[in-house]
């Protein structure tokens, strides 16, 4: 589950500096123990997550150094900013609630 909230971050920008090192944190302990409780966007973006049964897409950087995931439909590296699934907009709404 860190490894979505991490990409969806990646792609809307989500997350302030000290949540992300929080998540770090949580990967690197063994399974069962946490570090704190889990700040409430964290908490927020995994039921997000698990409500859209959503599955990060592969990204890669292209030759010129973009972003670009592949498309399942269709099977082409297309620019990240085309991505679209609504948790995106959703979660955007949400961090601008919690702010």
């Amino acid at each position: 589950m860190i490894e979505r909230i991490l990409a969806l971050d990646s792609l809307v920008n989500l997350l302030s500096f000290d949540e992300r090192i929080w998540l770090q944190r949580q990967r690197l302990i063994p399974q069962g123990i946490y570090y704190g409780e889990p700040p409430e966007t964290i908490e927020d973006l995994c039921n997000l997550i698990l409500k859209y049964k959503w599955v990060t897409p592969k990204i890669k950087y292209n030759q010129d150094r973009c972003k670009v995931f592949l498309h399942p439909k269709t099977g082409n590296w297309e620019p990240i900013e085309t991505y679209k699934h609504p948790i995106l907009q959703e979660a955007i709404n949400l961090i601008s609630i919690i702010e």
